[in-house]
């Protein structure tokens, strides 16, 4: 259950995810409600918590980060990306992304986000 300070943000988000309800990387929604959300709780650390905990970036985790932002384009959000904090790794190493609230209408056509946590984490070269 995801409580929401204001009732606007529970309906943004609860529309989000009702929209994508048919995509494997968004997470179930059971109901919205005045100020709350519903959903499918997933059990597992974030990506960011995966990997600074020394897991590495395999081949699977990779082709999931890019299964999710095909998923983002295809259901037309327009913030295509999302910070590592928000994407859950599941049991079996899938990904799902949580915390919809701006995925159409905050505008973003490049994953910086993802890029600026793998940054971060030190698994991609720095521009010299």
């Amino acid at each position: 259950m995801k409580i929401c300070a204001k009732p606007e943000f529970a309906a943004k988000e609860g529309n989000v995810l009702k929209i994508a309800q048919e995509s494997p990387a968004i997470p179930r929604l059971y109901e919205v409600g005045h100020n709350y959300i519903i959903m499918e709780y997933l059990e597992g650390p974030t990506l960011f918590q995966y990997l600074e905990s020394g897991e590495i970036l395999s081949e699977k985790l990779m082709r999931q980060i890019l299964f999710v932002l095909k998923e983002m384009k295809r259901l037309k959000f327009t913030r295509l990306d999302a910070n590592l904090r928000h994407i859950i790794v599941t049991k079996e190493e899938e990904l799902k992304v949580i915390d919809h609230y701006s995925s159409f209408t905050r505008i973003r056509y490049k994953p910086e986000l993802i890029f600026k946590g793998l940054k971060k984490l030190g698994l991609l070269p720095m521009k010299s």
